[in-house]
This record gives structure tokens, sequence and C-alpha cells, in this order.
């Protein structure tokens, strides 16, 4: 993970019972013992996760109950988009990372199996991302194969032309000698 500073941190507890049941003249004994675990995901629902083990047999099920702020005026600008980013750089890209540009982290490298993306690719998430209104600027940290880095700070996403369908395309500028970033 690429720091870019402290990262959000979740709230979680654990509750755990047991309970013995001893019955008859054999004495079986009847063992349970129950787990609870409730996280804050990224978007602030709560999820939790109860095992329950009785007698060497476990089950577990898992509930999310949106807990995030809503406020019709917060919730209703967040787009979910696909996010494509295409190479034109006439470079292969190694890492990529991709954060809001408050965000105090870069997170993981979104390239993953993925890398490298080639110049002339192209690579496509759906529905993998998440903006609003206030937040509209992302930074990208990008590596080639050499391990030589650029990063371009607060890519404004309202310059889209679709605001659900987003790519962002890697370029080379050879006047300047520079690397571009363009969202589309």
């Amino acid at each position: 993970m690429k720091k870019k500073s402290l990262a959000k941190i979740l709230a979680a507890f654990a509750v755990a019972t047991a309970a013995f049941t001893i019955t008859g003249c054999n004495f079986s004994v009847k063992s349970t013992s129950t787990v609870t675990e409730t996280k804050t995901d990224a978007d602030g629902n709560s999820v939790t996760t109860t095992t329950v083990k009785e007698n060497g047999k476990v089950t577990s099920q898992t509930t999310t109950e949106n807990t995030a702020v809503t406020n019709d005026e917060e919730t209703s600008d967040k787009i979910l988009a696909t996010m494509a980013f295409k190479n034109d750089a006439h470079f292969d890209i190694q890492e990529l990372y991709f954060a809001a540009s408050d965000s105090e982290s870069w997170g993981e490298d979104i390239l993953g199996e993925n890398a490298p993306l080639r110049d002339c690719e192209t690579l496509e998430f759906n529905d993998a991302f998440t903006y609003s209104e206030e937040a509209l600027y992302w930074d990208l940290l990008a590596y080639d194969t050499d391990g030589t880095s650029f990063e371009i700070k607060n890519l404004d996403m309202s310059l889209a032309q679709d605001p659900e369908n987003i790519t962002i395309t890697f370029g080379y500028n050879e006047e300047t000698e520079g690397y571009t970033v363009t969202v589309l």
C-alpha cells in the first residue's frame, strides 16, 4: 500500500458467547459459541457477520445495513461510474494508483494482476468508481516498467463527457517531452 498519510480507521467490535448443555445419563455435551463482528465499510455501511459454532458445525451470516449519512443532498450526488485507463503514452505502465485528492493514502495498485498496462491498451473497471460533487478532484501516480514515476494532481472528474463512463488517457507530448493525462 502506497501511503499518502494516515488511512481511514474502521470501527469494529466482537462479542463472543458460549453455552454448554449437559443432558441425559451419558452426559452428552452440547456446545454452542457465537461470535458477532461489526465493521464499518468504506461507504459508511454497517457490516455485521455472525458466526455460530454448534457441536462442531459452523454457520455464518453477513448482513449490511446502510448507516451512511442519508441526507438526500449528500447521497443523491454520488455517481457510480465505469472507469477506463487508456495508455497512449508510448511506454508500459507497471503500477497505477488513483485516489481522491483529499485522501491521505494512495491505497493499492489498481492494475494488480492486469499489469503492465501496455502502450495502446485500455483497461476498464465496470461500475467500480464512486465520486461526488464533494470529491471531484483525484490524484494519479503511475510507474513505468523501468520504475520511473509521474504524478498528476487534481484531475477534475467533472470534465468527463459522460459522468458514468470516464476514460483517463495517458499521453506523451513530443514538443514538451512530458506526459499528459486527459479526462474524457
